[in-house]
């Protein structure tokens, strides 16, 4: 299996590896938060609903200003846009760092440790929303329309690569919790500067900044080409977010594990879930070459079937099996998604059609945390029946579609 190369479009070779290495970083440090969060909050006294909030917070943030986002990456350019966006999670990574080390030390009272935890993500939210749709505009603007769904699937296995590495971090909170933040922050320091050196501003075929600012400016969530679409992956992405978000709690609880010795079974059920989301993309994706809808009516089934299985799982191997199940299906739908809506508008709208495609997963995070950890506190296996009606109920968009 032969990836894809950079084509005529692309600035050059080292550019697009410096950006696909960007999205690999992202998920690093994104899926290290995710997964800790809710082993040091269980340390610290927090209740479930407690930390789920901020998580669901800091995505409203990134559903609220990512077209606002997308819009500017038109105006003002990919490569200052993603600039923003690591230099936001850079900087927020070292502030948690900061707060957890005040936290443990007993510096910092619960409270305040609170507080601070949810400023901090708010406003690594804000920055990081300036990037997810520069990224996604980025592939975009350097693959042809034949091409797009490979080229997003190339993005979104760049991004599984890192939800690989962030679990397989975590394993080092099993000698110190915090760990696998002080890598994380390292990591994003070493982004940071590769992207200010390297990254190069892709070239807009055919579209004037004052064209594509006047189109980008009348798209709405509504838009008819799209919205059903729109639809489908907040769903999709509810789903991630339950299984991401929750697998810290869920995970212990059917186990029956404390939390440090939590964390080693953790890694390998969310490691599973990513390298079978990596291997949909980077391999099935790009062999099969479906067309986008040929790709959302494949995965969405498969990820229903993934979370059959964790809702009923009593142990590692059912939980293994599920991720694998649910991270396949993403690995299939996520790039159908991305690639049908990018294909339901004009090219001088594309900047502003990734801001609805980065907020669409952020709603996702929005709902799914908040509604999981609610449930959860009713009943451990409730987020992820959610998830399954939820799957169910959108298959009737999938089946009006034509193509």
């Amino acid at each position: 299996m032969k990836l894809l190369a950079p084509t005529a479009r692309c600035p050059n070779p080292r550019s697009y590896f410096v950006l696909l290495l960007t999205v690999t970083s992202y998920g690093v440090v994104n899926n290290v938060v995710f997964s800790l969060l809710p082993l040091i909050g269980i340390e610290l006294g927090f209740r479930a609903s407690q930390i789920t909030l901020i998580g669901s917070c800091a995505a409203l943030m990134v559903f609220l200003v990512s077209p606002w986002w997308g819009r500017r990456s038109d105006q003002w350019g990919r490569r200052l846009s993603i600039l923003i966006g690591v230099c936001g999670y850079c900087f927020s990574a070292l502030l948690l760092v900061l707060l957890f080390s005040l936290s443990r030390s007993g510096s910092l009272s619960s409270d305040s440790l609170y507080a601070g935890l949810f400023a901090s993500r708010l406003l690594q939210a804000f920055l990081i929303a300036a990037m997810l749709p520069a990224i996604t505009a980025y592939v975009i603007d350097i693959t042809t329309p034949e091409e797009r769904a490979v080229g997003l699937s190339q993005a979104g296995a760049a991004h599984g690569i890192g939800a690989i590495a962030g679990p397989s971090l975590v394993t080092l909170a099993v000698w110190h919790l915090l760990a696998p933040l002080y890598v994380a922050v390292a990591i994003a320091l070493l982004i940071a500067v590769l992207v200010g050196v390297y990254l190069v501003e892709p070239d807009r075929h055919g579209v004037s900044g004052h064209s594509a600012h006047h189109r980008s400016a009348r798209l709405g969530y509504f838009d008819r080409r799209y919205r059903g679409f729109l639809l489908v992956g907040i769903v999709v992405y509810l789903g991630m977010a339950v299984s991401t978000q929750m697998m810290g709690f869920y995970l212990p609880a059917v186990l029956q594990l404390e939390a440090a010795r939590a964390a080693a079974p953790l890694g390998l059920v969310q490691g599973a879930m990513a390298c079978a989301t990596v291997f949909g993309q980077l391999v099935l994706v790009q062999r099969l070459r479906w067309a986008p809808m040929r790709l959302l009516r494949a995965g969405i089934p498969v990820m229903a079937a993934g979370f059959v299985l964790l809702a009923s799982a009593a142990g590692l191997y059912q939980l293994v099996a599920g991720t694998l199940l649910l991270g396949l299906g993403l690995g299939l739908a996520g790039p159908g998604f991305s690639a049908s809506v990018s294909l339901s508008v004009e090219p001088g709208e594309q900047g502003a059609i990734a801001g609805f495609l980065a907020a669409c997963p952020a709603l996702g995070y929005v709902l799914g945390p908040l509604l999981g950890g609610y449930l959860f506190e009713w009943h451990p296996r409730l987020p992820f029946a959610l998830v399954v009606l939820a799957l169910l109920a959108v298959w009737p968009v999938l089946s009006a579609r034509r193509s």
